[in-house]
């Protein structure tokens, strides 16, 4: 790569371009939130939860929503929901191939 005028200018061969695949949204369980407030609980020493959070790769605010979900209980043991549409109710006197049923 070179620069000219303030440009950056990225050499012609193809092979020194680099496609980064598309990042995806980190979800974390239940379980591993709660493991990490427990660890982040037993640091004592000066630097200790900043230690913990690096090598996790978390944030700070990660810490505080957690705080406040383990608060509020969402942290307990619901079950996660399902996804999706929710599916209506037939109506029992309806034929499935009635031309008026709302597909």
């Amino acid at each position: 790569m070179s620069a000219s005028n303030g440009v950056a200018v990225l050499g012609t061969k193809a092979s020194e371009v680099k496609v980064v695949a598309k990042a995806t949204r980190r979800w974390f369980s239940a379980e591993y939130k709660l493991k990490i407030l427990r660890e982040v609980e037993t640091c004592t020493k000066p630097g200790a939860i900043g230690a913990l959070l690096r090598r996790e790769g978390l944030y700070s605010s990660n810490m505080t929503t957690w705080r406040a979900q383990r608060r509020t209980g969402e942290l307990g043991g619901l079950p996660p929901k399902k996804r999706g549409p929710v599916p209506r109710p037939r109506t029992p006197w309806r034929p499935r191939w009635w031309p008026w049923s709302g597909r």
